[in-house]
C-alpha cells in the first residue's frame, strides 16, 4: 500500500514507496524491471534471490537490482518498507549514499 500523501509526488520524482501488509509471513517469488531498496521495520527471516539467501532482521536494508527474482519469507509475521525507483544508477553517480536504516 503507499504511503499516504507521498507517494504522487515521490512517485514524478521517480519513486514509489510501499508498505508490507500487516500479518504478512511469506511474499511471492517476483521481479521488478527497476531497482528496489527494501528496509525491513519488524521480523526476521530469509530473502530468497537469484543471487542466493540472506537472513533479514529489523532495521536491515537491502538493494535489490532490476530483473533480480527475490521473495521474503518468514515464520512469524515481518514488515517493511520497499522504494523502487528507475533513477537509483543516477542516485549513486552522484555520489549519494545509501546506509542501513536504524
Amino acid at each position: 500500500m503507499p504511503i499516504a500523501g507521498k507517494s504522487n509526488i515521490l512517485k514524478n520524482m521517480g519513486f514509489l514507496i510501499t508498505r508490507t501488509a500487516a500479518g504478512l509471513s511469506r511474499y511471492p517469488l517476483h521481479r521488478h524491471d527497476v531497482f528496489e531498496i527494501v528496509c525491513y521495520l519488524a521480523g526476521d527471516g530469509i530473502m530468497r534471490s537469484d543471487a542466493g539467501d540472506a537472513a533479514f532482521c529489523k532495521g536491515m536494508l537491502l538493494i535489490i537490482p532490476p530483473g533480480c527474482t527475490h521473495g521474503s519469507l518468514s515464520e512469524a509475521p515481518f514488515s517493511n518498507i520497499c522504494v523502487t525507483t528507475t533513477r537509483l544508477s543516477q542516485i549513486f553517480r552522484e555520489g549519494h549514499t545509501v546506509a542501513k536504516c536504524r
